[in-house]
């Protein structure tokens, strides 16, 4: 006898138990702790936790040596990582970290993704625009004061630019000719692209392989993020909605008052609630629309609330608004 719909859905509950989470910048081992605990106690067996380090995750010199480490031990032995998973979290930098893991070629999977409080893209203007807040939010907002916007962008620019220069330098010399690492051509092609887009300032083919990359495979991505947040472009967001949506996701939008990262703190129902209904949608029925959600004080069924506010969203944003 064929099983009804809810007992499909039931057993496809049951099975749900691992979790993939990229944690974001300056997140100390504490927080995560929280946030592993917070997934074992919503039924999930199996957490693995990966933290975003700035010195690996936020400059051409750390992505250099993230990939090349990554690529290097997924080549050697396997990459334990290199598995589907049943949800993919990304918070703040966790986007970033989950596209290198991704270029280095171990394809982490899983069919529900949540980006919460994320992206925050490749480029010097979005890099520059999270270390002012994050001064700011630690008190010290005078050096903010001291470095006009201008004059940062174009000192992460350079830091871009010249970090890129240097990892090739070193990929060329250290690793393919002195230790004879023939670690493919997949690293050396990556820092040439990544240089050559630097330099001509065009940082959209960048981004789009960067998004394409995290959300290829993806059948749901949720969007939760705050329009206030000042550590990330409310324009950004939209762009990258837009993208994963052109690569077939059901992409859906959340709205919330809370403050960067903090809606696992502050309303730690919220996120399991969203995955939840995701997990009882699957395998997906819709013709991939964008929904928008917010949330209320009386946030106890998601599904409904997206039903309700279901539109439609053309995100047709230029390079220029997306690197804003």
């Amino acid at each position: 006898t064929s099983l009804s719909k809810k007992q499909r859905q039931n057993s496809l509950l049951e099975k749900r138990k691992s979790a993939l989470i990229f944690g974001w910048f300056q997140a100390s081992p504490k927080e995560l702790s929280f946030v592993k605990k917070l997934y074992k106690n919503n039924g999930y067996d199996e957490v693995v936790v990966v933290p975003s380090a700035i010195r690996d995750v936020s400059r051409p010199w750390g992505w250099y040596q993230t990939h090349l480490r990554r690529h290097i031990e997924h080549r050697a032995y396997g990459h334990p990582l290199q598995r589907e998973f049943d949800v993919i979290h990304c918070m703040s930098g966790g986007f970033l970290n989950f596209y290198l893991l991704r270029i280095a070629g171990i394809n982490a999977s899983a069919p529900v993704m949540l980006m919460d409080s994320t992206p925050i893209l490749p480029t010097p203007r979005a890099l520059a625009r999270f270390s002012r807040s994050f001064l700011k939010a630690k008190g010290y907002g005078f050096f903010i004061q001291l470095l006009p916007w201008p004059m940062h962008v174009i000192l992460v620019w350079l830091n871009f630019f010249f970090g890129a220069i240097f990892a090739q330098l070193v990929h060329f010399f250290f690793v393919e000719t002195r230790r004879k690492k023939n670690v493919g051509p997949s690293v050396m092609e990556w820092l040439q692209r990544f240089r050559t887009n630097i330099a001509k300032l065009n940082f959209q083919p960048l981004i789009a392989e960067t998004a394409d990359t995290v959300f290829a495979g993806a059948k749901t991505a949720h969007f939760l993020y705050s329009k206030s947040d000042p550590f990330i472009s409310a324009n950004e967001v939209q762009w990258c909605m837009s993208r994963a949506l052109a690569l077939g996701c059901d992409v859906y939008e959340h709205q919330v008052q809370y403050p960067h990262v903090a809606t696992v703190f502050k309303k730690p129902k919220l996120p399991f609630a969203i995955i939840e209904n995701s997990f009882q949608s699957l395998p997906s029925t819709n013709n991939h629309e964008t929904t928008s959600t917010r949330e209320d004080d009386n946030n106890n069924d998601i599904q409904q609330q997206q039903q309700q506010n279901t539109a439609s969203t053309s995100h047709s944003i230029s390079a220029t608004a997306t690197q804003r």
